[in-house]
């Protein structure tokens, strides 16, 4: 028996966030009808959440095998993967298209109506002083 949409995470859990393969979803039926609401919300849900959490599984998976790769090149003395001696953190943003920022602390997790769902963080003030805040979309999310 399936589980009803009612009982499912809003928030990614460990489960999904340590996932290797891609969540089995039902497709958005198009050209045939729902069997019943039931159906239409939980395959809506279902799709909404996988295109919410995917990227996040993404790029944790990248993370991982960039981590890994990175370790094993530094451990085997290859600088293949650590082009210019780059730093771990240089070497991550310099593959990726996300930041790693170090001495942060999540506080708590609030749903804001018009943000949506908001982590309240602290940060180094030696990392805050080295952010350049023209260009920076970390301001975006900070009020």
């Amino acid at each position: 028996m399936k589980k009803s949409f009612h009982n499912f995470e809003i928030y990614p859990t460990i489960e999904d966030i340590n996932r290797s393969e891609l969540a089995e979803l039902s497709p958005n039926l198009i050209s045939s009808a729902y069997n019943n609401s039931e159906h239409y919300f939980e395959t809506q849900f279902s799709l909404l959440r996988e295109e919410l959490v995917r990227p996040l599984v993404q790029s944790v998976n990248k993370f991982r095998e960039l981590a890994l790769n990175y370790g094993n090149k530094k451990q085997n003395k290859e600088n293949i993967f650590n082009k210019n001696n780059k730093s771990f953190k240089e070497f991550i943003e310099s593959e990726t298209d996300f930041n790693v920022y170090n001495e942060i602390q999540v506080l708590g997790i609030d749903v804001n109506y018009n943000c949506g769902l908001v982590l309240i963080v602290t940060l180094d003030h030696e990392l805050l002083e080295l952010i350049d805040w023209s260009v920076s979309r970390l301001q975006i999310y900070l009020f």
